[in-house]
């Protein structure tokens, strides 16, 4: 079966997948740095980046439906520039504000940009527009000692720098109330709170007194919804209590501690009007978690309910009952009754497991920092994923046969969630101890193990009800383990490079019996394919195999990155292994196959994006493979891996054209497929997320084409935009670049 797949993109990726991986979803998981709705409640944008230290890829995401679809508007700094802000004063006029001076503005909704000439190289991190033609830029960040202001009257052809003072160590926010009263938020050089105000539209700023208790950090966000009635709020590991509500009814000439979030981080607030504010505070340090806090009634009362998943967040904005908030991996949340109950409007997580309970039926789980409902799963194979609101999230998930399954929410409170009933409902347990828990096993539904920090090892014996500790005789990081019955298995870990081990049992962990790796690398990984056959990753290159259950140990072979992250086998010769490189080489992912029992290992799919570690490897039963990472990445490979061994056919390459391109109402692809069979072509639409948009099958010739004409299932246009099309399936793939122009 060939497969045309068409993925929304910032920009024309060249996905290198020449060993059959199909791309199910991949989407670029940034960091989100700034959010912005306007008054309406439709027209939203969310900016961001991810990076590593030698790659960066910046994206901006727009909605015109107050986030029921959220698409990418092309970027044009997409590989250079991260945005860090992000303003429009209407649907048409915005701009978008970064490092090194970065300002851009367009006036087609992001269909293109022009760059702005800005009169500084600093890092510009927020921009405020009164009017179309009035507004501010702040920022710097340990670059230079006074308070950054830019600002522009002519709607940014000319940027005054207006930066005064010598004292500064960050500008984290800008608010205007109107062109002439504003505010500027940070920490001044002694690493103190301040908010500066003007009344004069920037010419002169005048200091104001925070009020806020010993051991606060920078005022992170201010808003203010008339010249006069306004708030603002602080974030800070050291401040007793922590996360202060600062509030002000005379412009700020007093502030005062209005409530406190008891959390750390409150980057950010949104007051629309002097009655409704909302805040976004997150705390990643113990008791780590995330909450909106919620007024409407001007901060006399407030609410709080927590997020159902908890990363940095990026932006809050509130309209009406509606509120939104961004955070890392590319997520937009949504509620639409103040705060009381929330959905992914928008994601790219970094999926950490993948799981299958039969043929037909699988799961893909997105960390530990997720609740339940943040999973996607899958009754047709793999050809369509849902989300699943029974489905807890978790860094590893197993399972024994159809009805009893496991996920692991890793951490120092580690937790076991099992499900008795194929995944219709999930039972929470805890694991117990203080060390942190990493891995889990379970060879049968009532024997499991988990392991962890500093030599931990606990076994259970009722299907993790409750658990008892197990002496394994180290001290160091148990990385994994893998028991093929209730009484042998494998544990191993290490430090670092090296210090590794191997323990094995036979006698359900009664006893652990090293054995000699050598060199004793950290292990990180690894898979037994019976009670011989074994393959563990490491830290530093090395595959380290035993054929005869460990009593000999080898090293057949290496792979180029050093970042092992799961390793399976599908025979004694033919496996796979998800990888992940060094920041400084780029932060990629990437999935490996060996063919000859792990000697020499053939990169077969890398990450296009920064920050893209493969996480997670699965067989599901009908042979088919699939791998899971970061920037919401599914793959899938239909050849059989047991005879995945043989030579590759040589096939022609397909061709993929489009015209015209761009356009407005509709394009044409032209299809060429090479000598092929005239098998059911299927083609798939896919939003920015990887939700499936559109879906046509058709018989096809190996020369062809297909009219689409830009809208959905339900007939309706897309967004105007990039779009990227892929055909595959049809020799060696073939990609092109879309451009659905906005209409006249």
């Amino acid at each position: 079966m060939r497969t045309i797949v068409l993925f929304v993109a910032t920009a024309c990726i060249a996905f290198s997948q020449p060993f059959g991986w199909d791309v199910v979803s991949m989407s670029p998981g940034i960091f989100c740095n700034d959010m912005q709705f306007l008054a309406d409640g439709q027209h939203g944008w969310v900016v961001g980046a991810v990076s590593a230290t030698s790659t960066m890829h910046g994206q901006v995401l727009a909605t015109t439906d107050g986030g029921s679809t959220w698409n990418n508007v092309p970027y044009p700094e997409s590989s250079s520039v991260g945005p860090e802000g992000v303003f429009f004063v209407s649907a048409d006029t915005g701009w978008i504000v970064g490092a090194s001076g970065y300002i851009s503005a367009t006036h087609d909704g992001g269909l293109t940009w022009t760059r702005q000439t800005s009169p500084v190289s600093r890092k510009l991190h927020r921009v405020h527009f009164a009017s179309s033609m009035v507004g501010w830029i702040t920022g710097g960040w340990q670059d230079g000692t006074s308070f950054l202001v830019l600002k522009t009257t002519n709607g940014g052809a000319n940027w005054q720098d207006l930066s005064f003072g010598s004292n500064c160590y960050s500008c984290e926010d800008v608010w205007f109330a109107d062109s002439l009263h504003g505010w500027i938020t940070g920490q001044d050089a002694s690493i103190n709170p301040f908010i500066q105000h003007t009344t004069d539209g920037g010419a002169t700023w005048a200091a104001q007194t925070p009020n806020l208790p010993t051991g606060a950090g920078p005022v992170s966000s201010v808003c203010f919804p008339t010249p006069l009635i306004g708030w603002a709020s602080s974030s800070s590991i050291y401040q007793a209590p922590a996360g202060s509500i600062l509030h002000t009814t005379n412009g700020g000439d007093s502030w005062y501690v209005q409530a406190s979030t008891n959390m750390h981080y409150n980057y950010y607030l949104d007051a629309p009007d002097t009655a409704h504010v909302a805040i976004i505070s997150t705390q990643v340090l113990s008791p780590a978690g995330a909450k909106v806090f919620v007024s409407t009634n001007g901060g006399a009362g407030w609410t709080s309910s927590a997020l159902p998943t908890f990363e940095y967040a990026g932006g809050c904005q509130y309209r009406g009952t509606n509120v939104w908030t961004a955070q890392n991996y590319g997520q937009v949340l949504h509620s639409s009754n103040n705060g009381s109950n929330w959905s992914w409007q928008h994601y790219a997580p970094s999926w950490n497991a993948i799981g299958w309970r039969n043929e037909t039926d699988g799961w893909v789980i997105t960390g530990s920092n997720a609740g339940v409902g943040y999973a996607l799963k899958t009754t047709d194979a793999g050809l369509t994923w849902t989300q699943d609101p029974n489905c807890p999230g978790g860094t590893k998930m197993r399972w024994v046969d159809a009805d009893h399954g496991f996920t692991l929410m890793e951490g120092n409170s580690a937790k076991l969630l099992r499900t008795t009933d194929g995944g219709a409902n999930w039972a929470q347990f805890a694991i117990g101890g203080s060390n942190w828990i990493t891995d889990i096993s379970f060879p049968t539904k009532d024997s499991g193990w988990a392991c962890g920090s500093n030599g931990t090892v606990r076994f259970t014996s009722n299907g993790g009800a409750s658990w008892t500790a197990q002496s394994p005789g180290v001290s160091q990081y148990v990385s994994g383990v893998s028991m093929v019955t209730s009484r042998e298995g494998w544990i191993y870990g290490g430090y670092g490079g090296a210090q590794g081990f191997i323990r094995h049992t036979t006698d359900g962990g009664q006893n652990w019996v090293a054995q000699s790796p050598s060199p004793a690398n950290h292990f990180t990984c690894g898979y037994f394919l019976d009670n011989l056959h074994g393959w563990l990753g490491t830290y530093n290159n090395n595959i380290h195999a035993t054929t005869d259950g460990g009593t000999t140990w080898q090293v057949p072979g290496q792979v180029t990155h050093t970042y092992h992250q799961d390793i399976i086998f599908a025979s004694p010769s033919t496996g796979w292994m998800a990888v992940g490189d060094n920041s400084d080489e780029g932060g990629l992912g990437y999935v490996y196959q060996t063919t000859n029992g792990g000697i020499t290992w053939t990169p077969e799919f890398t990450s296009p994006w920064p920050s893209g570690v493969m996480n997670g490897l699965a067989l599901n039963s009908n042979g088919n493979r699939w791998a899971c990472g970061s920037n919401a990445t599914l793959l899938r490979n239909t050849e059989s891996g047991i005879v995945a061994e043989r030579p590759l056919p040589d096939v022609t390459p397909a061709a993929l054209t489009a015209a015209p391109n761009p356009f407005r109402s509709s394009t044409v692809l032209h299809l060429s497929t090479g000598p092929l069979d005239h098998s059911t072509t299927r083609v798939y639409v896919f939003d920015a997320s990887g939700r499936l948009v559109r879906s046509f099958s058709s018989l096809l010739p190996p020369l062809s084409s297909l009219t689409w004409n830009g809208t959905d299932a339900a007939g309706r246009p897309v967004t105007p935009g990039v779009y990227f099309c892929r055909l595959t399936g049809a020799g060696r793939p073939a990609e092109v670049k879309l451009i659905r122009s906005r209409k006249e």
